[in-house]
């Protein structure tokens, strides 16, 4: 929107700025990043009588029965490392937030693995919500860095993300 009568602006001793000063201000004051990130959001139907923390948790077994002689998720304390069965690095390490339960929310943080950029610019993770209403939950994966050169994620490990997730959506829809 462009002003044509500065009126209001000259009443109130307000001068305007440019596209381009607006512009570069805002880019100064907010964090650029300089590696492309990837973000998901899916929405799933909640089963009844679930809560996000029962969401979060049977994804994690569920990986585990989908994939049994292909992927192994490994337990300890609050991290879970993601192994493909032979390779010997975890494919992805997550850890999960404890404050995050009380609050409605499930949050796995990533926090390294051969899939992920081993010093993150900002707080990769996958966090499942359920929405205000109660019906549904998101799952949201929000600033994970991928390893891979950006081509090769967006033609390998975004689309078996998606399909994953489209499997567990399924999942739940079936879910009591």
């Amino acid at each position: 929107m462009v002003v044509s009568d500065p009126w209001l602006q000259e009443k109130i001793g307000l001068v305007g700025r440019t596209f381009e000063d607006s512009l570069r201000d805002s880019l100064r004051r907010s964090r650029v990043w300089k590696r492309p990130i990837a973000r998901s959001v899916q929405r799933f139907r909640l089963p009844p009588g679930c809560d996000a923390s029962w969401v979060g948790e049977e994804y994690t077994r569920w990986l585990q029965r989908i994939l049994p002689g292909l992927l192994r998720v490994e337990r300890d304390a609050d991290q879970l490392r993601l192994r493909i069965i032979g390779v010997r690095q975890a494919m992805l390490i997550l850890r999960r937030e404890e404050t995050a339960t009380e609050s409605g929310r499930y949050i796995l943080r990533v926090v390294g693995g051969l899939l992920a950029e081993e010093h993150p610019q900002g707080d990769p993770r996958l966090e499942f919500r359920v929405t205000p209403d109660g019906k549904n939950v998101l799952a949201a994966l929000q600033d994970f860095e991928p390893r891979l050169p950006w081509w090769i994620y967006a033609w390998t490990q975004a689309p078996l993300h998606a399909a994953i997730m489209s499997a567990y959506r399924r999942f739940l829809s079936t879910a009591s």
